[in-house]
């Protein structure tokens, strides 16, 4: 009996003092990765000896004293499975550095001591940041991150802080009150709507008074054209025709002259056509951007201005490739493929990219300034103050102009103004309203 008890103690003294010594070590040469394999060894045998002795010392006074008999085996049993889930985490450290299922970079470890310009300091959130560390890289977390997401895998209809999942695999963004947006709460008020209003008309005005035409694109929110797909728990407060860009949009048709191009009805009434927007993506695609392109070339020719509309009648049907800025928001798990077929237009690039404040292989997004030129077309020049939206405008607009600005901006400038022959104002919904952050007017 006392054999069995000897094998016993020294058989668990060992696998305890394995797993710490292991950890141990794991842990100082991930953090410190340059430490040598040798300095690694030395400290594996240095943590397993003081463990083992640590380990024989305690059971020698809790078991061979029979401490145990004054406990039930249940007790007994809660305890030793304790010990393992405590001891499971920190038997093996993730050494990346980032996670692809979480889509996101992980904490790195910040050290007790802190060497900078050759002065040492401590750092007095040692604990807060090792254990950021720790949560970041114990063992076995990407499977309890998968059973933690399963609801998020089996229901139909969730959200988190940025998205919401919605029927049919459609997502919106919740960022920056969105779902407000949709609701149409956090209205603007009158006054409001006449600055936004005493804006736009300033520049029309100035360009009439220099022989230039204004046009106003006003592009809907994805959630307003698609708000059936929304969960059934957020309901509109108020009806599209109080919204915002509704009561705008009413203003400027009223109170001014200026031509305004806002295809909310025309979506709303010719969905069987395909889909306007991406499921996955806050932007519209090829087909939303086809009409707005049309609706402009229509009242530009009504406007006695002689330019021929590029031909895009020929297309294809596809899958995205991409996933869509909103799916790019979320982590991998969490993702489903865009499976839906949209049209795409095969519209020849026959223009240049004369100038561009970034790398020519990636022109369109977040750039400050992008000028197209094509020299086989009329003698007019555009100039677009634009959003994210025009990048499905380009290929049109670029095809049809001899030369096109693209100023990612709302200041307007009168000088920008007097080089062009037609200025474009282009918007989405949820952007009219940081009209009212200008800080200078034309």
């Amino acid at each position: 009996m006392e054999k069995q008890s000897s094998y016993l103690k020294y058989g668990l003294a060992i696998l305890i003092s394995l797993i710490i010594a292991h950890f141990a070590s794991d842990v100082c040469y991930i953090i410190y990765d340059k430490i040598s394999v040798i300095r690694t060894f030395i400290l594996f045998i240095l943590v397993f000896t003081l463990s083992f002795m640590t380990f024989i010392k305690m059971y020698s006074n809790f078991y061979e004293k029979r401490l145990y008999k004054n406990y039930p085996m249940s007790d007994k049993v809660f305890l030793v499975f304790i010990l393992i889930l405590l001891i499971l985490p920190a038997s093996h450290i993730n050494k990346y550095l980032g996670s692809a299922l979480e889509n996101r970079s992980l904490n790195e470890y910040k050290p007790f001591f802190i060497i900078e310009n050759n002065k040492v300091s401590i750092n007095l959130n040692y604990g807060n940041d090792f254990n950021e560390w720790f949560n970041d890289r114990f063992f076995l977390r990407n499977f309890y991150y998968v059973l933690a997401n399963l609801k998020y895998l089996l229901s139909e209809c969730w959200e988190n802080d940025v998205v919401i999942q919605a029927k049919d695999n459609w997502m919106f963004l919740k960022l920056d009150n969105r779902v407000a947006e949709y609701q149409n709460l956090n209205l603007i008020s009158t006054s409001e709507i006449r600055t936004i209003a005493e804006y736009f008309s300033v520049i029309n005005d100035y360009c009439r008074l220099h022989n230039k035409k204004f046009y106003l694109i006003i592009i809907p929110d994805k959630n307003k054209i698609y708000g059936e797909y929304m969960p059934t728990y957020i309901l509109k407060r108020n009806p599209d025709s109080n919204s915002n860009v509704s009561r705008i949009y009413k203003y400027l048709k009223a109170n001014t002259d200026i031509q305004v191009i806002y295809p909310y009805d025309y979506y709303m009434n010719n969905k069987n056509l395909g889909l306007f927007y991406y499921k996955t993506d806050t932007h519209w695609n090829d087909l939303g951007a086809s009409y707005v392109y049309d609706t402009l070339m229509s009242n530009i020719q009504n406007d006695k201005i002689n330019i021929l509309p590029v031909n895009y009648n020929r297309f294809i049907q596809h899958k995205r490739a991409s996933q869509g800025d909103i799916q790019n928001k979320l982590p991998q798990i969490n993702r489903k493929p865009d499976t839906y077929k949209y049209i795409k237009y095969e519209i020849p690039k026959n223009y240049e990219i004369q100038y561009s404040t970034v790398p020519l292989d990636n022109p369109s997004w977040m750039v400050p300034k992008i000028v197209t030129t094509n020299k086989n077309l009329n003698n007019k020049k555009l100039l677009m103050y634009r959003d994210s939206f025009a990048t499905a405008l380009m290929p049109f607009l670029s095809n049809t102009f001899e030369q096109v600005i693209y100023r990612w901006t709302h200041q307007i400038s009168k000088s920008e103004i007097d080089n062009a022959d037609i200025v474009i104002f282009e918007t989405v919904e949820r952007g009219l309203t940081d009209i009212l952050t200008c800080k200078e007017k034309l």
